[in-house]
């Protein structure tokens, strides 16, 4: 057993830990294309650090839609003489942040939870595919990440610290989250958030409007960049099937996608809570909220879904109902009962809200995975509301964590030998 109640937690990371190594050595990639990514990852950042200017301002002919931000980064590094080895090397261990910032985000939450458990919980990241391929193989995507979770420890602080400090931290929250977009501009939705609940609290006042003038100048070099410069790097095709447009009729634009495959990824990293919490327990006033409302929106749904298995991605049980029963049946079905738990068998306007912004905040055509691993672990035990007690923290609800994250690493290596990517 992974866990036990002999086995101290520490170890446990010293032990994954160290198959992070291990999988640094082998050149370990269970997301599949970090490798690919990297490499052309390379090119670039010695274009910046050849010719900064030159590669600013042309960044939108590379074909790539990560922000150059972490070229940025990079290239001043390897002018500074690191290898691309030693520049991957160094972010490994700065990767070891997202596990630590979030230890510290939950120990605000769940104060009177025993630490053990908590550590036990964060040390899951590890077992994260996301995690462990961008680990090895440097991406923007979780330097998006660790400084969301910044951003995240100063909401909490917002949220449960004494009030005199609320404004500070609503100040640093921006600043973090600013930083994040820049890195990932997927995240800067989630300002949105935030600024709703900082208006809940400051209402009209020099304080908000503070806010408000914080994220307009942080915002001003990224809207300059992109629309009056017009080096738009968001919106390059990538897939098949993708325009690189986001109008109406566009295929990026069919949110009933977005909607489904989202929500099937969130009810199976959600599955150990949802097993806890009885998910096939059901009570009237929810099911009749979800009849009402939420069953024509599945309905409309599936009407306008049009995702193929050539696009890639669509998550585990899209690509399951796909290969082996060629067609999406089972998909639905399981989309079914996702819609059902995220959004109605607990309606909270908190988890509507958050999941909406989750939606819009990928502008793509294709849906992986990886989008949303760990970042729906770490949203479940900081802002999303799912009713966990302090209760939950035991080793065998955590166990069943790391079983179904045990299960996934199994299920892309399985893939990667039968040659479904």
């Amino acid at each position: 057993m992974l866990l036990n109640k002999k086995l101290n937690e520490n170890y446990i990371f010293l032990i994954l830990y160290f198959t992070l190594l291990i999988g640094f050595y082998l050149n370990e990639d269970f997301n599949g294309g970090a490798i690919q990514d990297w490499r052309s990852y390379e090119n670039t950042i010695t274009k910046f650090s050849v010719n900064f200017y030159e590669a600013l301002m042309t960044y939108d002919t590379f074909g790539d839609r990560h922000s150059p931000f972490i070229h940025i980064v990079f290239s001043f590094l390897k002018k500074l003489g690191l290898s691309f080895s030693s520049i991957r090397f160094l972010n490994l261990h700065l990767m070891l942040l997202i596990i630590f910032f979030f230890y510290q985000c939950l120990k605000l939450k769940f104060k009177n939870v025993e630490k053990k458990y908590l550590k036990a919980l964060v040390a899951l990241i590890f077992l994260s595919t996301t995690f462990r391929s961008l680990s090895i193989w440097p991406d923007s995507r979780l330097y998006g990440i660790l400084f969301f979770i910044l951003s995240l420890k100063y909401f909490l602080l917002f949220q449960y610290q004494n009030k005199p400090n609320d404004f500070t931290n609503a100040s640093i929250n921006t600043f973090f989250l600013a930083i994040s977009s820049y890195f990932s501009p997927n995240f800067a939705v989630f300002s949105i958030y935030f600024f709703y609940h900082f208006f809940l609290r400051f209402k009209i006042s020099s304080k908000i409007f503070y806010i408000v003038f914080i994220n307009i100048i942080l915002a001003l070099p990224a809207f300059y960049y992109i629309f009056y410069l017009d080096i738009n790097f968001l919106i390059q095709p990538g897939t098949p099937g993708a325009t690189g447009s986001f109008k109406f009729g566009s295929p990026e634009f069919n949110f009933a996608n977005k909607i489904i495959i989202i929500s099937s990824i969130f009810f199976f990293y959600l599955l150990p809570i949802i097993i806890k919490q009885n998910l096939f327990e059901l009570n009237k006033k929810s099911l009749s909220f979800f009849l009402i409302l939420g069953f024509p929106i599945f309905l409309l749904c599936i009407y306008s879904f049009d995702y193929k298995l050539e696009y890639s991605g669509g998550g585990i049980f899209f690509i399951a109902s796909n290969l082996f029963l060629k067609n999406n049946i089972f998909f639905f079905t399981i989309s079914f009962f996702a819609i059902y738990y995220v959004f109605f068998k607990n309606f909270k306007f908190n988890n509507t809200f958050l999941f909406f912004l989750i939606i819009i905040s990928n502008i793509q055509l294709t849906i992986y995975h990886k989008y949303y691993d760990p970042m729906i672990l770490i949203l479940s035990f900081t802002i999303l509301d799912f009713n966990i007690k302090e209760k939950f923290f035991n080793y065998i609800n955590i166990l069943n964590f790391y079983y179904l994250y045990l299960f996934f690493l199994c299920a892309k290596t399985l893939k990667k030998i039968l040659f479904f990517f």
